[in-house]
């Protein structure tokens, strides 16, 4: 299950990347004067909430790793000696 979780945690995070790419071109656009001011408006926002999905995802995925994570096993655990 880790390292499900591990693979969807990269796609999640490769998904913000590439939101944050779309959002960085239409503000470029925007500058640019290829796009009106409502266009950016409206498309800039549904790009955030689609953000806003991808980070709550990322957090319940974060999350859903941490008792994976904390049940390992300690193979330096109370069995072995000190010198």
């Amino acid at each position: 299950m880790l390292c499900a979780n591990s693979s969807s945690l990269r796609r999640q995070q490769a998904e913000l990347e590439r939101l944050q790419a779309r959002l960085d071109v239409l503000y470029e656009d925007r500058l640019d004067g290829r796009i009106d001011a409502g266009v950016y408006d409206q498309t800039a926002e549904t790009i955030r909430e689609q953000q806003q999905r991808v980070r709550q995802k990322i957090q319940s995925t974060q999350t859903a790793m941490l008792p994976a994570a904390s049940q390992a096993i300690d193979l330096n655990g109370p069995h072995q000696q000190s010198r």
